[in-house]
């Protein structure tokens, strides 16, 4: 579906540019609706590490959190 394209997408971007802080958030985002909520902890964690304040990785971590998922 949609998802699984988003999620292959985001990976194929990560490949290119492993430091984006956005394209971690993004990919987050798109594991987080597929309820993949351990694998978009980890992303937003590395979007943080990279862009410290990062608001959209911030947010998504919270959400994740508040679904049991740490």
């Amino acid at each position: 579906g949609e998802v699984d394209e988003a999620v292959s997408y985001y990976r194929q971007a990560l490949l290119k540019n492993p430091q984006s802080a956005d394209v971690h958030v993004h990919l987050g985002n798109a594991l987080a609706s597929r309820g993949d909520s351990a694998a978009a902890t980890d992303h937003y964690r590395q979007a943080l590490a990279i862009r410290t304040g990062s608001s959209n990785a911030g947010e998504g971590l919270s959400r994740t959190w508040r679904l049991g998922s740490h």
